[in-house]
């Protein structure tokens, strides 16, 4: 058993884990602690993201490294990944498919903490 630190939009938590718990089982384990549907949960390493049916050791995830969380909660939205260029920083981002380009960066600004 070790802990993982979780980083959602909104939280930041560390949850008990194990290296042969699944991604689902983790998404299970966020759920009990924040409320949050398993099937509202996206959950990222480095900007790629995680199956459900892999093992937190396929992804070579251990004691202390942090996963992203994405809440998936936008009606009809979709997800869209932007790496900044300066520091290859991923930041997943969820968006209408009517967003303008201008309203697509404001929620970038907004998310990287750019504004």
């Amino acid at each position: 058993m070790f802990n993982i630190l979780v980083k959602a939009h909104s939280f930041k938590t560390r949850i008990d884990v194990d290296s042969n718990d699944t991604i689902q089982q983790v998404k299970h384990k966020i759920q009990e602690r924040h409320d949050i549907d398993v099937d509202k949960q996206d959950l990222y390493l480095g900007g790629k993201k995680l199956e459900n049916k892999r093992t937190l050791r396929y992804y070579n995830i251990g004691q202390n490294d942090s996963i992203q969380l994405n809440q998936i909660n936008v009606p009809g939205g979709i997800e869209i990944i932007v790496k900044n260029q300066k520091n290859n920083k991923p930041t997943i981002l969820q968006v209408k498919p009517s967003y303008t380009i201008e309203e697509v960066k404001r929620k970038y600004e907004e998310e990287d903490g750019l504004s």
